[in-house]
């Protein structure tokens, strides 16, 4: 009986030894197993929470918005349709600082809307210095006009209410090419080209000519993705004109990732 207590107790014990081996070599190889990584967003989910935070740091860490400049920015969210037609405000202040560099007494914009960057513009150009404002759509311009007089600015703008490319023709017709030097397009789009034809020759060597929503919302960088009959079509032109532009020797470039993506070009 001895004897076979003894055995049994032998087993016993060998069962015990096993199990706690076996049971620390799995604890060693739970620890040394790395935990899964959380799922972690996307690249373009990551990328665009980025960049509205940087938008936002950027706007409150530089922008100098004129009281009145920001008075009509406000009022047109608030009482005008389509108000994202407004240009981004610290675009706007870029602009101001080219315009200073410039020295620019004459500009264009093609695109008023409610006149906000027109407005800028006249406050930042001297006294003797004129905008000439066009646009298909005198409603909307009109919203600016109290604003213009506000500022003490109106005799600075000369607004011209039809079809755009008979407004730049009139102007290259009266003589008025190569006196200009900031044009700024923010118009339809399937028009710029027949805009930049027109601009080159209204821009003195110099002066710049800045378009506007050259990334169509980043439409322009698959033209594969779902979008309305509409924006593709004017995706497609831009698409295309991006690339026609990087290849014009007539001016220097610059494509800015800024607002809706602004280009430079700087007339040689």
């Amino acid at each position: 009986m001895s004897s076979l207590l003894n055995k049994e107790l032998g087993i016993a014990a060998g069962i015990a030894v096993t199990s706690f081996v076996a049971g620390n070599l799995a604890a060693r190889y739970m620890s040394a197993t790395p935990t899964p990584p959380k799922e972690q967003p996307s690249a373009k989910q990551d990328n665009l929470k980025k960049s509205r935070t940087a938008d936002e740091y950027v706007e409150e860490n530089s922008l100098r918005e004129p009281a009145v400049l920001k008075e009509l920015r406000e009022y047109t969210f608030k009482n005008v349709p389509m108000a994202k037609m407004v240009s981004d405000p610290c675009q706007i202040q870029f602009f101001r600082l080219l315009l200073n560099m410039l020295d620019a007494k004459k500009c264009i914009e093609v695109g008023t809307y409610t006149g906000y960057n027109v407005l800028s513009t006249a406050l930042t150009i001297p006294s003797d210095g004129v905008i000439y404002a066009l646009d298909i759509n005198e409603d909307y311009v009109k919203e600016g006009y109290p604003f213009f007089e506000k500022a003490g600015v109106k005799d600075k703008i000369v607004v011209k209410i039809g079809p755009a490319v008979e407004s730049l023709d009139e102007l290259i017709s009266k003589g008025e090419t190569e006196t200009f030097d900031f044009i700024y397009v923010d118009a339809d789009k399937i028009s710029y080209e027949k805009y930049l034809d027109r601009a080159i020759l209204l821009l003195k060597s110099g002066g710049i000519l800045a378009f506007d929503n050259m990334l169509q919302g980043g439409l322009v960088l698959d033209l594969t993705q779902e979008m309305t009959p509409e924006q593709r079509h004017s995706a497609e032109f831009l698409y295309k004109l991006n690339q026609k532009l990087k290849l014009d020797n007539r001016f220097q470039l610059s494509f800015l990732n800024i607002a809706d993506g602004v280009t430079l070009c700087r007339k040689l």
